[in-house]
């Protein structure tokens, strides 16, 4: 005779309950046919909600909302809040103040860290202290570092309840002219013209050349019509293609940014000669970090075309995709026996600095303390604008059979190593004409 083990029987009867149990947790469950806010029972049985978003934002053509983003705070020096400004001497750095405007900004989010760099040392620290409102009372250097040549770059990081920065590039005077800003002060970032707002590495409405778009489902759950299946149908492209509204014809009313050197360019910028145009350019790729605006192509104009859409491809590898370490790479790269293989397209810094034209405390997450994209680099200026050099020369006589052998300014020869022989009917005029 077989007995069974008196642990066996406790595993049937505890594998039989959790059986029970389980088929009482499936049981049929009724769902309430009246609204919750008409309901007249005490008892709240499940509802199913179905919540449709008519707010303005669902008329937007970006996400996420930071795209358009146009504001870059109150500080000039390449960072939101406070301005700040050093003083140095004997090598160290000895007073930290506000710069114009002074300190204004609420860091209801804590203390700011003082970040210094630059300035031929190194080792300078300083710590800032906020007053009842938030607003910083002063800054205290703690230690004055050595080696310090000339006046380092200063700002405030972190702190803010609130940061915003321009998303696209642009120039002063509304892009009408004037000097192209650098990331110091950025531009509006308000249209489809603009890369990176027409790129959906960074605006993720916008076309992705990567992604088949279907025509959305009915209630038959049929599709709608065809909207792009046949060249015929690009040049009526819905704009809602659920009210059958509206239509873009997407071979030659698309709109295209130009940036000329001029107010009123001659041609007026087209598809047809916009390739050749001798007055203006367009952003067609970023090769040599070539962009516009620039120091000459400063006014911004617009011509309708075929439809387009910029990529953005990895300026940077990092080493994980916190994007934190990371080196200005287009390939990955091995370095000192550290790889740097994830890509990154662009990144968020907590700053950017005007003088060395780089970005510092960079990660892949915006959040209140990382806003500044550094996919939008820096405008490097040479100085002034060139102006011509003119000088004036005078013949006082000529002597049949001499020459002019050479001319310089500076030590540069502004003739081209020419020689000039003065004839039998030579005068001073034709011999300062041959010159000139």
């Amino acid at each position: 005779m077989k007995t069974i083990p008196f642990r066996r029987v406790v595993a049937w009867v505890v594998m039989t309950s959790l059986v029970m149990t389980q088929t009482t947790q499936v049981a049929a469950l009724t769902l309430s046919t009246t609204p919750l806010a008409a309901t007249t029972t005490s008892v709240v049985r499940p509802n199913l909600m179905y919540v449709l978003d008519d707010s303005g934002s669902m008329g937007w053509d970006y996400t996420p909302d930071y795209v358009n983003d146009t504001a870059a705070g109150n500080d000039l020096t390449g960072g939101a809040g406070d301005g700040v400004k050093a003083t140095i001497g004997a090598g160290k750095v000895l007073t930290i103040v506000a710069s114009s405007p002074p300190f204004n900004s609420a860091y209801n989010l804590g203390v700011p860290a003082v970040v210094i760099q630059g300035g031929g040392g190194t080792g300078a620290t300083a710590t800032a202290t906020l007053a009842a409102n938030k607003t910083v009372s002063s800054i205290t250097v703690t230690s004055g570092g050595t080696g310090y040549t000339s006046v380092p770059y200063v700002t405030l990081v972190g702190g803010l309840p609130g940061a915003t920065w321009g998303a696209c590039w642009g120039t002063t005077a509304a892009n009408a002219g004037g000097i192209p800003n650098d990331t110091i002060s950025p531009s509006s970032c308000t249209t489809t013209t603009q890369p990176p707002y027409s790129s959906a590495a960074f605006n993720y409405q916008y076309y992705d050349p990567a992604v088949r778009y279907e025509q959305p489902l009915q209630a038959n759950n049929t599709r709608y019509g065809s909207v792009l299946g046949t060249a015929s149908n690009w040049t009526a492209a819905k704009s809602d293609g659920f009210a059958g509204t509206g239509s873009t014809n997407l071979t030659s009313a698309w709109p295209h940014e130009v940036w000329c050197n001029t107010a009123t360019p001659l041609p007026v910028p087209s598809a047809a000669n916009i390739a050749t145009h001798l007055q203006c350019k367009e952003n067609a790729d970023s090769t040599n970090n070539n962009m516009y605006p620039n120091a000459t192509y400063t006014f911004r104009k617009t011509y309708n075309g075929a439809a387009s859409y910029f990529t953005m491809s990895p300026s940077e590898f990092c080493t994980d995709d916190t994007y934190t370490n990371c080196i200005r790479s287009t390939t990955a790269q091995v370095v000192g026996g550290v790889v740097f293989n994830i890509p990154a397209n662009y990144r968020w810094c907590s700053f950017y600095n005007p003088l060395t034209h780089a970005f510092g405390n960079c990660q892949g997450r915006r959040d209140l303390s990382h806003y500044i994209p550094n996919y939008l680099g820096g405008w490097v200026s040479s100085g002034a604008a060139g102006v011509q050099a003119t000088a004036s020369m005078t013949i006082n006589s000529v002597v049949s059979g001499q020459s002019l052998t050479g001319l310089t300014i500076g030590g540069v020869d502004v003739v081209g190593g020419q020689s000039f022989l003065a004839g039998v009917a030579s005068t001073t005029t034709t011999i300062a004409s041959a010159v000139c």
